[in-house]
């Protein structure tokens, strides 16, 4: 029993022969693209371990092979989670950016600013030279942390 568990946890991830970490096998469809579209391989033979080992022989080259992957298989995932965009619409940017515009003078005037509010209700509480020691600011800097 334990053999046929082992064996279909085996099938069903490739470790990667760079950096050891797992990857499901077969490969998500944008890793699989990448490889077949920049390394011209034939996706009816499908990709294994030893084409893989094969395609990267610098070290930077397996650097950025698991840079690729480990975005693919945990930053995106993490950002598609968070309802990030999975394509920027450069074309929409300037749009985007004149809408920030108003909102942007109003922090360099110093008139409306949430963090400035943090920064001097901290003055307020506990002092400036207090609020400016480094223990105090890591603190605030927690509060921004997105989970």
């Amino acid at each position: 029993m334990f053999c046929i568990l082992l064996i279909r946890i085996l099938f069903f991830f490739l470790v990667c022969p760079f950096c050891d970490e797992h990857m499901p096998f077969p490969l998500p469809e944008r890793i699989e693209s990448y490889l077949i579209n920049n390394y011209q391989l034939d996706p009816k033979k499908g990709i294994t371990l030893s084409i893989i080992r094969d395609l990267f022989s610098s070290v930077v080259e397996q650097y950025e092979f698991c840079r690729f992957h480990e975005a693919e298989l945990k930053i995106v995932p993490e950002g598609l989670k968070k309802n990030y965009s999975i394509k920027i619409d450069f074309e929409l940017l300037p749009s985007r950016v004149e809408e920030l515009v108003l909102k942007l003078m109003l922090i360099i005037e110093g008139k409306e600013s949430y963090y400035m509010k943090l920064a001097l209700n901290a003055i307020k509480s506990i002092g400036k030279a207090r609020s400016r020691m480094p223990t105090y600011l890591i603190g605030r800097f927690e509060e921004f942390q997105v989970i």
